[in-house]
């Protein structure tokens, strides 16, 4: 093994003024292969040979220049440890602080430039900011409701909605209903500064065959979505819910759970919707109707008993495009919504108990549940406006 060069008296010195800046003593022993003993010792004698030549020659030239070296080297390892022990502080705050402060051990103020030089920040930097400009007031007629009021509000619509993620549009619409007037933009504005904002942004469709049909009717029980979702319970583990989505008012019209997601759990909501709109399972029941059912290609819907069940009931098939979820997209989206409202944020023990959860949330969504493409009205709310346009027309 090669012998260690030793260090010649400058290096030392060097290594000793790394020490009086502030830099740890283990990181200068790592990068100059010296003992923590050796660097002790050395440090010592530096000081204590200076502190001895100031008192044997203080008329020499280089004494004085050495005592104020050195003095400097105290000032600044004063302010590298001042920094160190407070907290995540802004640079200019820091130097703010230090300003007119009493060096401990030279008895003077701290210079403008070494401070500066241990915040890391240029003179340029500091003397060229910019004059703190008092807030300009809003020019114009006071609203009626002010902003300290409209985030009250808006923090006790959040709280009281059985919904979790909701936009300013869908905050502003409830603050409506109940005679809190304010324009949107101005929700929108006070919910993005105090972080109300829904943290829940839709994603853009990148891919390159982008769906450009339209599945969404003008008129309801005119095509159905159905699909299955699967979520968990402790007791039963991994389970199944199957819905049938009306394509005109996003309305879910039967949904059904079942532990095994085969295809006669798949048929069951279908039967239960036919029985509610058309009032019986009679064969031939959808003929003439009009209505379309639409799915995906997965094993449940393209077995022959759920097949053979739609002949009977004569209701209309319009499979989804193969590896194409945007031709089923209306029930996709519900599944997105069960999922943030229901799934992600509920631990079912049982069956018995999501079946409880799941039934509450059918209704609010049905009744509660704004839907922007419905011109900020509920499933249900949507579909007694076309009935009484309906009405009217005629």
């Amino acid at each position: 093994m090669a012998k260690q060069q030793r260090k010649s008296a400058k290096k030392k010195t060097q290594i000793v003024l790394e020490l009086l800046r502030g830099k740890p003593i283990e990181e200068v022993s790592r990068e100059n292969q010296v003992t923590v003993a050796d660097l002790s010792e050395w440090r010592d004698i530096f000081l204590k040979q200076g502190e001895l030549g100031f008192r044997k020659h203080p008329e020499n030239s280089k004494i004085s220049e050495y005592e104020r070296a050195l003095g400097r080297l105290q000032m600044e390892l004063e302010l590298y440890k001042k920094k160190r022990e407070l907290p995540a502080t802004d640079t200019r705050q820091f130097v703010k602080m230090m300003i007119g402060k009493i060096s401990e051990s030279q008895n003077r103020p701290y210079p403008m430039r070494m401070i500066l030089k241990i915040s890391g920040l240029s003179s340029a930097a500091w003397y060229r900011r910019k004059p703190e400009r008092s807030e300009k007031k809003r020019p114009g007629p006071k609203p009626l409701v002010t902003d300290e009021t409209l985030l009250a509000e808006v923090k006790t619509e959040i709280n009281e909605s059985v919904f979790t993620g909701e936009g300013y549009e869908k905050i502003h619409k409830r603050m409506s209903a109940r005679g809190i007037i304010a324009a949107p933009h101005r929700v929108n504005r006070v919910m993005r500064e105090n972080n109300l904002l829904s943290p829940i942004r839709p994603k853009v469709n990148l891919a390159k065959n982008q769906h450009k049909g339209r599945i969404i009717t003008e008129l309801p029980n005119r095509m159905w979505g159905t699909d299955g979702k699967r979520f968990f319970t402790l007791n039963e583990g991994w389970c199944w819910l199957f819905s049938v989505i009306d394509h005109c008012n996003d309305e879910i019209i039967t949904w059904h759970i079942a532990k095994i997601g085969n295809r006669f759990a798949a048929m069951e909501p279908v039967k239960m919707a036919v029985k509610t709109v058309f009032g019986s399972l009679d064969r031939d029941i959808c003929k003439d109707t009009g209505l379309f059912l639409r799915s995906d290609h997965g094993s449940q819907y393209d077995s022959d008993d759920f097949q053979k069940e739609l002949k009977f009931l004569n209701l209309s098939y319009s499979p989804a495009f193969v590896r194409s979820p945007q031709c089923n997209g209306i029930i996709e989206r519900f599944h997105r919504t069960i999922n943030e409202q229901v799934f992600d944020l509920c631990l079912f023990d049982s069956l018995e108990q999501a079946q409880s959860d799941i039934a509450e949330f059918m209704h609010n969504y049905n009744h509660v549940w704004i839907l922007h493409r419905l011109g900020l009205k509920t499933p249900v709310e949507y579909r007694n406006f076309l009935e009484m346009k309906k009405e009217n027309a005629a």
